[in-house]
This record gives C-alpha cells, sequence and structure tokens, in this order.
C-alpha cells in the first residue's frame, strides 16, 4: 500500500551525497537479486511503494493495445504524450513500481505519460516483452498523433522504447517527436562493463538476459534494436551514469544513431547511478536529471497556441 500523500518527498530537496545512497540501495539490491525471480518481484513492488509520488499528478489505468497501462497525468498536460517501457531487466518491475518516478517526469514535461504493463520472462520470453511494447505503440497512436509523442525507456525499457520507436517509424511511417533513452540494454546477450554497479550485477543481467532470449537470436533487431534500421528515428536524448555496467551500451547506441543520421545527444551523468532517475521523489540528483528529461520532452513538442 502507498503511503498517502508524500511527505518525505523533501528528501529530493536534501544534498544527500550520491555514495552514502548508492551505497544503501547497493546493498538491498544485492540481498533482493539472490532471491527467486518471483520473489525478487514482489519485494521490489514493496520496496517502490515507499517512494512518493507527486501529489498533484493524476494517476489512472486504460488499456492500450490490449495491455493493461498507467496513465500519469499533470495539471494543466498539454497535447503531447509520452509512452514509457518500465526498466527491470526483462524480468521484474512494473508500471505500478514506476509511479512514483512516472508522476515527477509527467509533472516535469507537463505531459500524460503512459506506460503499458508488457509481458516478463522466464514465463515469457523473446518476443513477448517486444510484442507487447510495439502492439502498445500502435494502439496510442490512436489516441495521440505521431508528431505529439516521446517514446521512452529505461535499461530494458530502453531496448523495447528504441524497438517501438522503430517500429512506428517503419511499419507506421510515423514522424515521432522524440525520443528518450536512460541507460538502455541495447544488447542483452553482450557481456556487461564490469562485476557491477549500484543498481546492477554482472551475475544477475546475464541470468536474466538468458531468461528473456530463451535460445533467440542475439543479432535479431528486435532482440538489440542497436542491429536495425535507425533511420527516421526522431531527436534523441540518452542518460547514463559515467560508471555503470551499461555506460558502454549507451554509447554504442548513440553511435549507432548518429550513423543513422539521426540527432542524438549522450549525456554522460558524474556520480550518478544506473536509472537513478526512478529515485525521484526521494533523491536531489535524481530529481533534478528528471527535469531535464521533461525540459527535452517539451522542447521537441510541438508548441501550442
Amino acid at each position: 500500500m502507498r503511503i498517502p500523500g508524500n511527505p518525505h518527498a523533501l528528501l529530493r530537496f536534501v544534498p544527500i551525497p550520491t555514495p552514502v545512497s548508492a551505497l544503501g540501495i547497493q546493498s538491498l539490491l544485492r540481498t533482493i537479486y539472490s532471491m527467486p525471480i518471483p520473489t525478487q518481484r514482489t519485494l521490489l513492488e514493496t520496496v517502490s511503494e515507499l517512494l512518493p509520488s507527486a501529489g498533484d499528478v493524476k494517476v489512472e489505468w486504460t488499456t492500450l493495445g490490449g495491455l493493461r497501462t498507467l496513465v500519469l497525468t499533470p495539471p494543466n498536460a498539454g497535447a503531447g504524450a509520452v509512452y514509457y517501457l518500465h526498466g527491470g531487466a526483462f524480468c521484474v518491475m512494473s508500471p505500478n513500481a514506476y509511479q512514483s518516478f512516472l508522476t515527477w517526469l509527467a509533472q516535469a514535461s507537463g505531459c500524460r505519460v503512459y506506460a503499458p504493463e508488457y509481458a516478463l520472462a522466464p514465463e515469457n520470453p523473446f518476443p513477448a516483452a517486444y510484442d507487447d511494447a510495439v502492439a502498445g505503440a500502435y494502439s496510442i497512436l490512436d489516441r495521440v498523433p505521431a508528431n505529439q509523442l516521446v517514446v521512452a525507456g529505461d535499461s530494458a525499457g530502453g531496448n523495447l522504447a528504441l524497438s517501438a520507436a522503430r517500429a512506428l517509424t517503419r511499419s507506421r511511417h510515423a514522424s515521432l517527436a522524440g525520443l528518450v533513452l536512460i541507460s538502455p540494454w541495447s544488447e542483452p546477450a553482450a557481456p556487461p562493463a564490469g562485476e557491477g554497479d549500484a543498481m546492477l550485477t554482472e551475475k544477475w543481467l546475464n541470468e536474466c538476459a538468458d531468461a528473456y532470449l530463451d535460445g533467440a537470436n542475439p543479432g535479431d533487431p528486435r532482440v538489440s534494436p542497436i542491429f536495425g534500421d535507425l533511420t527516421g528515428l526522431p531527436k534523441t536524448l540518452i542518460h547514463a551514469a559515467d560508471d555503470e555496467i551499461l555506460n558502454p551500451q549507451a554509447k554504442e547506441t548513440a553511435q549507432a544513431l548518429r550513423d543513422a543520421g539521426v540527432d542524438v545527444e549522450l549525456v554522460e551523468l558524474s556520480g550518478f547511478m544506473h536509472s537513478g532517475h526512478i529515485f525521484s521523489g526521494v533523491l536531489r540528483p535524481a530529481a533534478q536529471q528528471t527535469e531535464a528529461l521533461g525540459a527535452f520532452i517539451r522542447s521537441v513538442l510541438p508548441q501550442e497556441g
């Protein structure tokens, strides 16, 4: 059960040193990652519900492409929207677990955020998550014009966001407003760089990759979207911590997009964590970077009036 209101959201204005917050998060996650995936999901959902939400953002559920989808609406929401794919290594987390962060993103961007509940491995290996992400993306075009839509995601969700943007651009010939990728896990079969960071471990990532791929061809662009045709994608912002184990994949993603002629900005965040934006309700650096995402989203959406 979520705590009513957001009294401890005041922590987001306290300059807690990143090494202090990272140490506690790392210790907790290492313990959770040692457990079976169903237990991981339960514990991560429980912990996530402790993160405060932006109190003035409306939270409701709808359906997109047959998928249960969380909708976050800030006051005076504009016509634009964000289609957001959550992280969790294709095996854990959910839109509900991301509710706190997504309310802050909605507030920062000034537009509705749609987050679909896609199928998770190992029960539903590739291509289930890909198919769901694309189905939801197709469906949202019935509500939001392509030029008013920003596709976004972090980690495994960054992979799916890039895949969904590719699908919309290629099969629907849609000219999207923008693309936001946070620490994209664009090549799940590639060895992570290093043993781990505050949020991830090499062992856990490899286990989740095996569960998701389930023997699939790692060179399939639906698995690793950086191997597909990226031409025609919109202006893109990529955030990644400078010392996280998926930083090299963020750089490879940026280069693949540049090679395809896409206008892309890669921001490497010093003293940050993998997908640290999810702590926007409690950590000042996370709040600041989510504000930066919101500013980018506002900049690529058509101006009203």
